[in-house]
């Protein structure tokens, strides 16, 4: 549907009439001719439209995805969100191809081709995102090698120095933005595996100080909880636990007051994960456990197994912390 048709709908379903919501900004023959799909319109006049109807911007492109079968981004976070951005859709769709590729070999394979046929997607539409396309080229290059069975022909350093050399573009874009927004943001989180583990640390600095003029911004603070989060897998598995402990204050200070339920269950949990690998599993399982219990009561049944999934991995990762690693 057009901006216009939908403009349209939105008005014509809150009962207000062409008269009623011209101004000095739209006149009636204007929005006339918007609705119709006979005229342009700017984002000025069009906020002002849309304010005449009490209809925010942000729920007006959303309403305008869904009506073009834009789907939700149901990979990036924990909950299905929208915001209008190719980079955002395309991340999305890696991220939905590549979420059970470690199931089995017949599923890797499946995310393989289906992470190809969507780069040569890309290239035909020449749209390849610089660096959405190099996260799906190295996302595809792991699957390739995972699938082939056998070893690198370099060691686990070497191949990730290759692979670091190729995410210093990413660092290098970081670091001049001094505002960070959700493209920023979302860059650092699904690149920091691949980043040295103090320059992760670093840019958690930076991207906690530079993303404050969004913090009204509700997706704004989910992903970053979800930076969080991720960066703290980084840091235990590389066992920095100093600076993995500092990455949970951190979230403890975030998310106090906030009134945030399942990422305060989260943080139970990523708390237990540190007490676990620091040494005391009692304290660590006693965490985990009371984070399980809430999800339990809340009747967050996905968020039971995934943490039930990753009690196993935990485990495994404490017991060869050279050999079996694990992010999020």
């Amino acid at each position: 549907m057009e901006e216009g048709k939908l403009y349209r709908q939105l008005r014509k379903e809150r009962g207000y009439t062409i008269a009623q919501v011209a101004d000095e900004q739209n006149s009636r023959s204007f929005i006339s001719k918007f609705e119709q799909g006979a005229s342009s319109i700017s984002i000025h006049r069009l906020e002002r439209l849309l304010e005449n109807i009490h209809v925010t911007v942000e729920e007006f492109y959303y309403l305008r995805a869904q009506q073009k079968g834009v789907k939700s981004h149901d990979n990036l976070m924990s909950f299905p969100s929208y915001m209008t951005s190719e980079f955002m859709d395309l991340l999305d769709r890696i991220l939905g191809i590549n979420k059970e590729a470690y199931l089995s070999n017949a599923h890797a394979q499946r995310s393989k081709e289906g992470l190809e046929e969507m780069r040569s997607e890309l290239i035909a539409a020449s749209k390849q995102h610089s660096f959405v396309f190099l996260y799906l080229e190295i996302t595809k290059e792991i699957h390739e090698i995972n699938l082939s069975g056998s070893k690198p022909d370099r060691s686990p350093d070497e191949y990730m120095e290759k692979l670091r050399i190729k995410t210093r573009p990413v660092i290098s874009y970081l670091m001049k933005v001094d505002n960070w927004g959700v493209y920023e943001i979302l860059l650092f989180r699904y690149f920091q595996f691949l980043f040295p583990v103090e320059t992760s640390y670093h840019l958690l600095q930076v991207a906690i100080s530079r993303t404050k003029k969004e913090q009204g911004l509700s997706l704004m603070r989910e992903i970053q909880m979800d930076l969080i989060f991720s960066c703290f897998t980084t840091f235990v598995n590389f066992r920095r636990l100093e600076w993995a402990k500092e990455v949970l204050t951190i979230a403890e200070e975030l998310l106090a007051d906030r009134g945030d339920m399942l990422n305060s269950t989260h943080l139970l949990c990523y708390q237990g994960w540190y007490w676990y690998i620091y040494g005391d599993q009692e304290k660590g399982l006693l965490k985990i456990d009371q984070g399980l219990s809430i999800f339990r009561v809340l009747k967050q049944t996905k968020m039971v197994k995934l943490w039930e999934r990753s009690l196993h991995s935990i485990k495994k990762n404490a017991e060869e912390p050279n050999s079996y690693l694990m992010f999020r």
